[in-house]
């Protein structure tokens, strides 16, 4: 079984491939203040550049990523008539 897809000519990380780590930081992630609309099966790049540096302990501005997600979140919602 194929876990992951290609949307738009990108790869696509689905959480069963990732380690445990990455599984409860991307649930906390999601849960806690990056709320996503769309699969739930699949990590998207935003989440994934959030993941890549608490999984290495790297900083990051944190506002300006929460920002970028509503406004995302919006644009989405806007394309999907919710």
């Amino acid at each position: 079984r194929e876990n992951n897809a290609k949307v738009e000519g990108k790869k696509q990380v689905s959480y069963a491939l990732m380690c445990e780590r990455a599984r409860i930081w991307a649930n906390i992630v999601s849960k806690s203040f990056m709320h996503k609309i769309g699969s739930k099966d699949f990590v998207f790049d935003l989440h994934k550049f959030v993941l890549f540096h608490l999984m290495k302990n790297l900083p990051f501005d944190f506002p300006h990523t929460i920002f970028i997600n509503i406004i995302c979140s919006l644009n989405q919602q806007t394309a999907l008539g919710i």
